[in-house]
């Protein structure tokens, strides 16, 4: 089964938690029940939704539009998400480009490559094309020779494990590895320095945070010169929980390459979940990683049919990533 986007404000402006009547909105930190959901206790308050409301376009069609634009006898990749999910959509492509010299055009590529490496696009374009899934994508990677060009598909996140134990690997590899150091603005920090840094993803998912008690006993775990903390609530509760427990906390708040690159360069990176997360461990080649391990409690995608191997499993050159029960 393809682990396709689950967040279906691409189509109807709700999550895929929600359905086509009702709104879901998750009560993290208060847990006063409204309404129960009996398979995880979490608290949720149900709004009806107006029926003519007008549906928004889904956010990732205009890209299409630019991209086709351009040359629609190339492959392409694009489609929904946010950064870390497009990364990890153009890297899955790139790698099918990359073997068979396709022409391979890229949603955010010039957002993505301030990264330090470069998505692969080489010579070849074809009359047909055909669309790649996570069902058929390493079948495809495989083949000896393609006479087509490759789509990605636009709901679809190619973060399965087999597709992002390619990614992991491809980081790290010697060549990539050092084109990514070298263009790093903080590449003197490698290995040089005792630094903690914290990527707490809360937002429009903080209902499925690991919590306080996750990120608290790991950082105590270290003696370190500068704890740093990237998150999207600066105001929430955890943080300021954590601000109160660690006076050297400060919040690293840049561009998303930056925080990505200044982050893989600390000796202690701690992880939430989600695609940002894991683009930052793939980074972090001589660091020391952390993931809370993957359940329903923490996975808003947990029923998306893959269960969530982007953390399963990876490693920087320090060795295994550490997963925290």
């Amino acid at each position: 089964m393809d682990r396709i986007l689950r967040w279906r404000n691409q189509t109807s402006g709700f999550p895929w938690y929600s359905n086509s009547k009702y709104k879901m909105v998750i009560d993290p930190i208060q847990r006063k029940p409204i309404t129960k959901n009996e398979n995880n206790n979490t608290t949720v308050k149900i709004e009806k939704i107006d029926k003519e409301e007008e549906k928004p376009e889904c956010e990732w069609k205009e890209d299409e539009r630019k991209i086709l634009k351009g040359d629609q006898y190339s492959s392409f990749s694009y489609g929904g998400g946010r950064f870390g999910n497009q990364i990890i959509r153009n890297l899955a492509m790139s790698l099918i480009a990359r073997k068979f010299d396709l022409i391979m055009r890229y949603q955010r590529s010039e957002e993505i490559e301030k990264l330090g490496f470069k998505l692969f696009s080489g010579k070849k374009k074809y009359r047909k094309h055909k669309v790649i899934t996570e069902g058929n994508y390493s079948g495809m990677l495989n083949r000896s020779s393609i006479h087509f060009n490759i789509r990605s598909q636009g709901i679809c996140f190619y973060q399965t494990k087999e597709i992002t134990d390619n990614i992991n690997v491809y980081l790290n590899s010697p060549t990539i590895m050092n084109e990514i150091i070298e263009n790093n603005n903080h590449k003197e920090r490698y290995k040089n320095n005792n630094d903690c840094f914290v990527h707490i993803r809360l937002g429009d998912v903080e209902g499925w945070t690991p919590g306080f008690d996750y990120y608290y006993k790991i950082i105590s775990q270290f003696k370190i010169d500068n704890l740093y903390i990237a998150t999207d609530s600066p105001g929430h509760e955890i943080i300021a929980m954590l601000r109160k427990k660690f006076s050297r906390m400060q919040l690293y708040d840049t561009t998303l390459p930056d925080i990505m690159l200044f982050a893989s360069t600390c000796k202690y990176v701690v992880l939430s979940y989600g695609s940002f997360s894991a683009i930052i461990g793939y980074l972090s080649f001589f660091s020391h990683v952390y993931y809370k391990k993957i359940s329903d409690k923490t996975a808003w995608d947990w029923n998306s049919g893959d269960k969530n191997n982007m953390f399963n499993d990876k490693y920087s050159k320090i060795g295994k990533w550490q997963e925290i029960v």
